[in-house]
């Protein structure tokens, strides 16, 4: 009997329990501006999605001003613009910043810190969000059309295609991109791989019309209408399907699937949507098993989603959710509804969780999700006081195109003859890199000019360089040394820096040094600082009483700081500056550097 009792009572506790969590379960809290973890009064209406920098995010409001905040919602700098009609924005490496205005026929590029450093106009609409290569390149389409660009502004190629539609340019792990055509093929999407310099690689017919598209480390993440997924990868210079997953079709009409990348990534969230609920995959990236899911119930569609160091967030655009990576449910609101005083029109999620709402009313409101470990590293991304790499960090294959270079070893013995490669070595050839649109001879002349750099290196690196009773086409041609290093900035990017710098560092030749200090004029993109670096030490070195490489040093300074456009470019160009003005320079050379050094702080970064 008292058995019974026990059995009767543990029943009764245990409903009681479930009974308690059902009544007395958390509503989702209301996300209004009094209850936010912190605000911020906007000049106008957002009028565009908010793009992510890495020190916080940026937007443009119907005030026609792009603005710039931190994840912690501290304000940074704002500019006027002049045509917000059809704004929208995309954030390229570095916080580099392509703006798209003039119903989406303009597109400006600005630095970091906002300021405007060239401009152009194309013919027709921009269709989709440029694309970010590897180098400092980067790619734009319109609807036939698709195009590509250094950071300088200057158009490496163009492409005529049949007409494309609304999906964003992907990338393949060896770096080439992919389009999307907008004619379907007996029902299937049809897409077009073509390499960083403009070769059209291979036509592919989908098995089925593709929904959604983005990009991994390890490929193309795709969904399709039929409800499979797939990753599509290059083996053999061709894609195939690396893993395919079918999935119950319960979505007969409409199709909500996507995925949802993660910071780690090795793993990718694939959002399988049920009918009266969210089945949340997490799938190894590499072999397309899932390793662990959780359903939640408390959304049916999700129309925006992102994955942090802490979890995940999914929001139906009336309510939002952030769950442990177990499906423990951490944080609920509940978003102003369209009626309200502060009814919003975006929305955006930080890395360092905070959910985000751009109220038509002018307010901004944030509201902390989870504590993050991440946001003191975002915060300092922006602070002036950070310090530039003492030396470039050797990239992976997939931050550069090496693949696509033929680096010609042998040719390095070559070079110690009397004369250089007269292909290369040629006022022609400049020339021809300055009127752009070369398209694929890039990747040869690229592979002739790297192959030479490489050769200059290496022999400055030899002991007895200039010493030797036999000399090399480096010590007895200056003239065509100098005709090589004037190429290196003219292919506005970034792969030169490493090779700038160590000239400017190795090089005993005031001629070549000048020249390669009047070359950061043509391109002063220098993400890494390792060429601002070495200038430091090339102040160093150089002749106190050499005026002209001097003030080359103080003009160089100044371009890279006003490019690059961050406060620790500037804190340390105003040192280098700063260590001209003593007494051991002439007064020319102090003047010129103390002029310079007011137009470094006058930037104001």
């Amino acid at each position: 009997m008292n058995k019974l009792k026990k059995v009767f009572s543990s029943i009764l506790v245990l409903i009681f329990a479930a009974a308690s969590n059902s009544v007395f379960a958390e509503e989702p809290e209301e996300l209004l501006n009094i209850n936010s973890s912190w605000s911020n009064v906007m000049p106008g209406k957002v009028i565009c999605t908010p793009e992510f920098t890495s020190y916080g995010f940026v937007f443009i409001t119907d005030a026609r001003n792009i603005m710039s905040y931190s994840n912690n919602g501290k304000f940074l700098w704002e500019k006027r613009i002049s045509r917000t009609n059809s704004a929208s924005i995309a954030v390229l490496p570095h916080d580099f910043i392509l703006l798209i205005t003039n119903s989406k026929k303009t597109l400006t590029l600005l630095n970091p810190s906002g300021s405007t450093l060239w401009t152009k106009d194309f013919n027709a609409p921009i269709e989709t969000k440029p694309f970010a290569g590897r180098d400092g390149r980067f790619f734009v389409k319109t609807e036939t059309s698709l195009y590509c660009f250094g950071i300088t502004g200057q158009q490496k190629w163009k492409l005529d295609l049949p007409k494309m539609n609304k999906f964003e340019i992907q990338e393949f792990e060896d770096g080439s991109i992919l389009v999307f055509l907008n004619e379907l093929t007996e029902g299937k999407t049809k897409g077009l791989r073509i390499s960083p310099f403009g070769e059209p690689l291979e036509e592919i017919t989908f098995t089925g019309e593709v929904s959604t598209a983005v990009t991994s480390q390890q490929g193309i993440l795709l969904t399709f209408k039929d409800s499979t997924c797939t990753l599509l990868t290059i083996t053999d210079n061709h894609a195939w399907q690396k893993w395919v997953l079918q999935k119950e079709n319960t979505h007969p009409k409409i199709n909500y699937d996507f995925f949802v990348l993660t910071p780690d990534n090795k793993t990718v969230i694939y959002l399988n949507h049920w009918t009266n609920k969210i089945e949340v995959d997490f799938l190894n990236l590499a072999e397309g098993q899932i390793t662990k899911s959780f359903f939640t119930d408390n959304l049916k569609t999700v129309v925006e989603s992102v994955c942090t160091q802490n979890g995940l967030f999914l929001t139906d655009g009336k309510e939002a959710y952030f769950y442990s990576t177990y499906g423990v449910e951490i944080w609920s609101g509940k978003l102003p509804s369209s009626t309200s005083h502060e009814a919003w029109n975006y929305c955006a999620y930080t890395q360092n969780d905070y959910f985000v709402i751009f109220s038509k009313n002018w307010n901004m409101n944030a509201f902390r999700t989870a504590q993050s470990a991440a946001s003191a590293q975002n915060n300092a991304a922006h602070k002036s006081n950070s310090k530039l790499n003492q030396s470039s960090t050797s990239k992976n294959e997939q931050t550069n195109y090496n693949k696509f270079y033929s680096i010609n070893t042998e040719i390095y013995s070559n070079y110690y003859q009397t004369s250089l490669n007269k292909n290369l070595a040629n006022e022609e050839r400049i020339e021809l890199i300055k009127a752009g649109n070369y398209g694929a001879k890039e990747k040869e002349w690229s592979s002739e000019l790297i192959s030479a750099c490489y050769a200059l290196q290496s022999a400055l690196s030899t002991t007895n360089f200039g010493a030797r009773v036999e000399k090399s086409g480096f010590e007895t041609d200056t003239a065509g040394v100098e005709l090589i290093l004037k190429q290196l900035p003219l292919w506005g990017t970034d792969t030169y820096c490493d090779f700038t710098a160590y000239f400017l560092k190795k090089e005993d030749n005031n001629t070549l040094i000048h020249t390669l200090l009047q070359g950061i004029s043509q391109n002063a993109y220098d993400p890494d600082g390792v060429i601002l670096n070495t200038l430091e030490q090339l102040t160093e070195k150089s002749n106190a009483r050499n005026e002209i490489i001097l003030e080359d040093i103080c003009d160089a300074v100044y371009d890279i700081c006003l490019f690059m456009g961050l406060p620790v470019f500037n804190t340390k160009g105003k040192q280098i500056l700063s260590s001209l003005l003593y007494p051991k320079y002439s007064s020319k050379t102090r003047l010129y550097a103390r002029e310079t050094l007011k137009k470094v702080s006058a930037l104001d970064l």
